[in-house]
């Protein structure tokens, strides 16, 4: 008996259908891409709202906060959504986080160091907010227990805030290289400066504490500091400021201490300045 083999069937590629699985395939990492700008954009809208209603600046670590939000949720999403696997998505949104974290830190250490430096190096001094514990360990305001000698090796700016700078040795004439960006509270307390530095303070409107007690400024200089509208606390000691000033320092709605005491304005003047700032303690 003669048995006849038939040849091997050859499926045939449908065309068609290879067609429409990459157009499904497009269509599901663009529907990915959107799906996580939207979570992006709904995260950013709600750190804003957040830091609006708390009144908080915006720093490194909003944006790492932020950022990680953003990947959690990312990660999370079904995978019949997008057709990926979630521990391929974790994975590459952990990586991305970690190279964010580290380079938006990195960043921010590396300006707080040079302009540290050149604050010291100028004979002014910084206050740190370690709390010493014993001679190997520092406590940060945060809780963290830093080797002391991890810190020499690393610096300071890895590990700690500055809380307050003293700038007495500032001049009119190397005023412009200092890097004040990076800090909150700035004492130029016996600095020889006057009017011309000010355009230059008027800039740092992160201020929440400055002090000029002491210095060359006038009523032009007072002027400039309408735009630190953060500042709580206020310093004008033994300066030349009159009742010129006081339209100008009434329009800093967030004083809460304002120090004019030795000054030429008047008691009129302070009369105004405390019916302007009703919730700011006005030293004359």
């Amino acid at each position: 008996m003669n048995l006849k083999t038939e040849p091997p069937i050859v499926a045939e590629c449908n065309a068609p259908l290879m067609d429409r699985a990459n157009d499904n395939c497009r269509m599901s990492t663009l529907a990915g891409l959107a799906l996580f700008f939207t979570i992006a954009i709904v995260v950013a809208i709600s750190c804003g709202v957040v830091m609006w209603m708390w009144d908080a600046a915006v720093s490194e670590w909003t944006v790492i906060c932020a950022a990680t939000v953003t990947f959690l949720l990312w990660s999370i999403v079904p995978r019949r959504w997008l057709r990926h696997r979630v521990t391929r998505r974790l994975a590459a949104s952990l990586g991305l986080f970690i190279c964010v974290s580290v380079a938006w830190r990195g960043v921010r250490v590396y300006r707080l160091s040079l302009a540290m430096s050149t604050i010291t190096s100028q004979g002014g001094r910084l206050r740190l907010d370690y709390d010493w514990t014993d001679a190997q360990f520092v406590k940060t305001r945060g809780g963290w227990m830093i080797p002391a000698k991890l810190r020499d090796v690393l610096g300071d700016a890895w590990f700690a805030d500055v809380e307050e700078v003293w700038l007495g040795t500032a001049t009119d004439a190397n005023f412009s290289s200092f890097d004040l960006r990076p800090f909150t509270s700035i004492q130029f307390t016996g600095a020889q400066i006057s009017d011309v530095s000010l355009p230059v303070v008027a800039q740092q409107t992160q201020l929440h504490s400055l002090g000029l007690s002491q210095t060359a400024i006038s009523d032009q200089g007072v002027m400039h500091l309408e735009t630190l509208q953060n500042l709580s606390e206020l310093w004008l000691m033994h300066t030349e400021i009159t009742d010129e000033s006081v339209a100008s320092l009434a329009k800093l709605k967030r004083l809460n201490t304002l120090v004019v005491a030795h000054t030429k304005i008047t008691d009129a003047g302070v009369l105004r300045l405390r019916q302007a700032l009703p919730r700011c303690t006005v030293i004359h």
